[in-house]
């Protein structure tokens, strides 16, 4: 049996994520959100933390899972944070991207209001390894709401590949 800590997750994540640099880590600082964050990982992911603004997750071969809800308080759009992780990762960082495209999740207790979201989907090698990286951006429903969502998936190889629609579907779960 396999057996992830939270720790390893953590390391792994950090060590992963490293080269993703300061669009991400403003994104962190930016404070939790009003609504908790909801989402239910696919089948073959395990829990390892979850609160009120963050859940993380990883299957048992590593893909690594994490979703994460924040209050924007510069009420910054969809194309404002896109562009941002764009220029940070490809532009600074060496990632290639592979393919976007737009989401949008219902929201609100009667799902009467939909978030406009967007997918990217990138590579980047890391020390000889390819790794994949999805990111799944939203942008609160409520206008001047300031509230995003970020979902990353990182993993590696035939992994990551057959996860990618499950977590997909997962993703179109999502409420904060």
């Amino acid at each position: 049996m396999c057996s992830i800590s939270s720790k390893s997750f953590s390391t792994q994540v950090v060590a992963i994520l490293a080269r993703v640099g300061p669009i991400l880590a403003l994104l962190a600082t930016l404070g939790g959100c009003s609504s908790p964050l909801r989402m239910t990982p696919p089948e073959g992911f395990l829990i390892l933390e979850e609160s009120r603004t963050e859940i993380k997750a990883a299957s048992s071969d590593s893909i690594l899972l994490w979703a994460r809800s924040f209050d924007d308080p510069y009420a910054g759009d969809l194309d404002f944070w896109s562009s941002a992780l764009y220029n940070e990762l490809v532009e600074q960082r060496g990632y290639t991207l592979i393919s976007e495209q737009p989401l949008h999740v219902e929201q609100g207790a009667d799902h009467g209001q939909v978030s406009a979201g967007r997918e990217m989907l990138f590579q980047v090698t890391t020390h000889g390894a390819v790794y994949s990286y999805l990111v799944s951006l939203f942008v609160a429903a409520e206008a001047d709401s300031g509230e995003i969502c970020v979902v990353e998936l990182v993993g590696q190889g035939e992994g990551f590949d057959r996860t990618l629609d499950d977590v997909r579907r997962a993703i179109m779960t999502v409420r904060f």
